[in-house]
C-alpha cells in the first residue's frame, strides 16, 4: 500500500512547476556604468538591493504583480524597469496527467469504467498540480529574465 501511495504522490507532482522551478525567480541584472539595483513590490523574500556586475542577479517572487527594478548611480538619472508576470509554459504540463492513466498496464481505457477512472484520477492530479502552482506562484514567470540598462548622465 505504501508503494502505491508513494507512486501516486510522485506521479502527482512529477510535472508540477513548483517542483520544477520553485516560487522564486532569478533575474540577471547589469548596467553601464555599475549601478545599485533596488527592488520594489517583488515579494517578501526578494533581493532588496544589489550592485550590478556581469553575473549579478536579483531574486523576485513569481507571484509579484507590480515588481520593479530601479537602477541608480551617482551623477546619472535613475532608470526603472517594470517586470511583467505571465503564466509559465511549464504550468500546462499539469494537463498531461489527464491521459497518464491510460498508458501502460494501469487501466484499459477502451473500457468505459476504466476510462472514467482514468479521467477522474488524471483530473485529480492535474487539479492538484494547478492548485499548488497557483498557491506558490510557480505557475508564473517574470519577464524579462535578464535586464541591462545604460544609465543617462544627469544634466545638472
Amino acid at each position: 500500500m505504501r508503494t502505491v501511495l508513494a507512486s501516486l504522490f510522485i506521479l502527482a507532482f512529477a510535472r508540477c512547476a513548483t517542483i520544477d522551478h520553485g516560487p522564486m525567480q532569478r533575474i540577471r541584472v547589469d548596467s553601464d556604468p555599475v549601478a545599485t539595483v533596488s527592488t520594489k513590490s517583488c515579494g517578501p523574500a526578494s533581493t532588496k538591493r544589489t550592485t550590478t556586475a556581469p553575473d549579478s542577479v536579483v531574486w523576485v517572487s513569481r507571484r509579484a504583480t507590480h515588481c520593479t527594478l530601479t537602477f541608480t548611480a551617482p551623477g546619472f538619472e535613475p532608470q526603472t524597469v517594470q517586470l511583467q508576470r505571465r503564466i509559465h509554459d511549464k504550468t500546462f504540463n499539469n494537463a498531461r496527467h489527464l491521459g497518464d492513466f491510460c498508458y501502460g498496464d494501469a487501466l484499459d481505457c477502451r473500457n468505459a469504467s476504466d476510462f472514467t477512472a482514468a479521467l477522474f484520477l488524471g483530473g485529480l492530479f492535474a487539479g492538484t498540480g494547478f492548485g499548488i502552482d497557483a498557491v506558490t506562484g510557480a505557475m508564473y514567470q517574470q519577464e524579462p529574465s535578464a535586464v541591462w540598462v545604460e544609465l543617462v548622465p544627469d544634466d545638472q
